[in-house]
This record gives C-alpha cells, structure tokens and sequence, in this order.
C-alpha cells in the first residue's frame, strides 16, 4: 500500500514539473526580435434594436507606445459583414501598443463610436506559440442620429 501511494505521489510530482515548464516564446526577449500580431474580432449592431449594421467602417489606429511621438501610426479599415461582424489581423508590433478602433456608418444615419485599446503582455489573451494577441467581442452598439 505505501509503495502505492508512494508512486502515486511520484506521478503526480513528475506531471506538475513537468506542466509548470514552459517552452515557447518570451514575451519579453524572443517577440522583441521577432514582432507580434493582433487579431481583433468584433460585430456592430444599433443599440436600440440590436439588429447587426452591414457596410459600417470600422478603423484601427495604433502605434507602439515607446514611439508614440515619434514613431509610425498603423491604420487598417475594415467593414462590417452582413451580420454586422468584422475582424482585422495587424503585425510587425514589437512594443506595448496603444489603440483606437472607431466604428462609422457611411451613411450618417447612426452616431460614431470609439474604443481604446491599450495592448501589453498582461493585456488581451496571448498566444505563445504564434506570438499572437487575440482580442475578442470588441463590440460596437450604434445610437441614431
């Protein structure tokens, strides 16, 4: 019975080390070289019907914090499906970014909307191993005018 629970224990020891390694990229040594990707996915509806809004532009500014005087503005536009979903993937980031996503109808029948988005190694979820930040459901809920 002791040999039992003594290679009972042991299993269990040898599983936890060896679930506790982690393998991979270092957010903050490899992806420094290497750069990293967001995807952000979202959808746009009015807010008083909660019906998706086809074609509204949706516009994605960012720029590496470090840099923000200085350095490069990325601005990505995308539009909404007929379900009123979008979704955009934007690489080449090697520092903590800072974000603005602003979602506008062409048509001028609703409100424009903006969200902030600050991007770190503790912000949106992480992948290790693509180097990628996915931000999901960053949804948009349009007034009329």
């Amino acid at each position: 019975m002791k040999k039992a629970i003594a290679y009972i224990l042991s299993a269990v020891i040898t599983i936890l080390l060896a679930t506790s390694c982690s393998a991979g990229l270092d957010p903050v040594g490899d992806l420094e070289d290497t750069g990293y990707t967001i995807v952000v996915s979202g959808s746009v509806a009015d807010i008083a019907t909660a019906e998706p809004l086809e074609n509204v532009k949706i516009t994605f500014y960012a720029a590496e914090v470090a840099d923000f005087e200085s350095g490069t503005l990325i601005v990505k536009t995308v539009y909404t499906d007929n379900r009123g979903r979008f979704n955009f993937k934007e690489s080449g980031f090697e520092k903590m970014i800072s974000c603005r996503i602003t979602a506008e109808d062409h048509e001028g029948t609703y409100t424009p909307s903006t969200q902030k988005l600050f991007v770190s190694w503790t912000g949106p979820s992480f992948d290790n191993r693509t180097g990628t930040f996915f931000v999901n459901d960053l949804n948009f809920h349009l007034e009329k005018k």
